[in-house]
């Protein structure tokens, strides 16, 4: 799994050889609250989720430290990814 910084928007990649399955992204605060999250139907390969750098209201977060938690839920084969991340206003 990859994470880039491009333009104040974060772009997550991972990559799976599966059938369809959906994807969860969540990002928390360094505290543990939820601050935003999504959810897509991937497909088998590459799949991207773009982050905005906003919470679920749509408001720009604040310069700090995240956690990013991705969750693939195919049925057979679930697998989740987390990791940290830095916004910098």
């Amino acid at each position: 799994m990859n994470l880039k910084k491009v333009f104040s928007i974060f772009l997550i990649t991972f990559v799976f050889v599966s059938n369809p399955s959906a994807v969860h992204l969540h990002i928390f605060s360094i505290v543990g609250a939820e601050i935003y999250s999504t959810t897509i139907l991937g497909t088998a390969g590459e799949n991207r989720i773009n982050w905005q750098t906003t919470n679920s209201q749509g408001s720009k977060v604040g310069s700090g430290l995240y956690i990013y938690v991705v969750d693939i839920a195919d049925g057979s084969n679930d697998q989740i990814y987390h990791g940290k991340v830095v916004v910098i206003n």
